[in-house]
């Protein structure tokens, strides 16, 4: 509540090549959410380099009436999304590019649910598919979960060594079992689980690396589409043949 009343410093004199001024810039988010025309100004003023206005305060920047003018925010946003939309589509035709602004006009977000799991004393919400982060993730950590903390000194020899076996198998399974929801069948839960994780633990030796050669993807049951043509032939009663 403390960031999203009083701001947050934006230190270092350049971001992205827009210069800036060397005093911290406070982005007052109260300010911008009641008077959206607040947001516009501080962008503009922040772009420039200016050096005028390094503390943005409830005063300076506007006088807050005492309802948010939503539908005003929302009309500034889609005015700059459809300014971002109409550029994406010029440089694509540019590029010969697929992407089109009917592409962009049509686009939904799709709400997913996250990737959930304990790590010790910890439950873990992370991304879920299709990003691929937050099962390897879970998959990192569970199997990490089975090496006693006390014999793994931090960033020791030993600890670098368990981390990195753990990554190559979850890796592994990343590469193969991990794509887009909205096409492919993903065994998450099984991957996610304790008891997968013992499995893809049980053949590291913390004493010696396994070679790139010998890592694998596991074991979790997925339903596989066969490579070969699937081929139906049917005769009814009276001789009638279809294939």
């Amino acid at each position: 509540m403390r960031i999203l009343s009083l701001g947050f410093p934006m230190p270092g004199p350049q971001v992205d090549n827009h210069s800036f001024a060397s005093a911290p810039v406070f982005f007052d988010y109260d300010a911008i959410v009641v008077n959206p025309q607040a947001l516009s100004q501080l962008i503009e003023e922040v772009v420039a380099g200016s050096k005028e206005h390094t503390t943005r305060s409830r005063e300076r920047v506007v006088n807050a009436p005492t309802e948010p003018d939503v539908v005003g925010l929302a009309d500034l946003l889609r005015d700059r999304q459809d300014e971002t939309a109409r550029l994406l589509a010029t440089h694509m035709g540019r590029r010969d590019g697929f992407i089109t602004l009917r592409d962009l006009a049509d686009y939904q977000a799709v709400e997913r649910p996250p990737i959930v799991f304990d790590y010790r004393d910890t439950r873990v919400f992370t991304m879920g598919p299709p990003s691929s982060g937050g099962v390897v993730l879970a998959q990192i950590l569970n199997q990490l979960e089975l090496v006693e903390p006390s014999q793994l000194e931090y960033h020791s020899a030993e600890h670098i060594h368990a981390l990195v076996e753990a990554e190559r198998r979850a890796y592994a399974d990343r590469a193969y079992f991990m794509g887009d929801p909205d096409f492919v069948d993903m065994p998450i839960r099984e991957l996610i689980s304790d008891a997968y994780a013992a499995q893809r633990w049980q053949d590291v030796s913390l004493r010696w690396a396994t070679t790139s050669e010998d890592i694998e993807h596991g074991s979790a049951v997925m339903i596989r589409e066969s490579r070969e043509t699937t081929h139906y032939s049917v005769v009814d009663r009276c001789g009638n043949a279809v294939s």
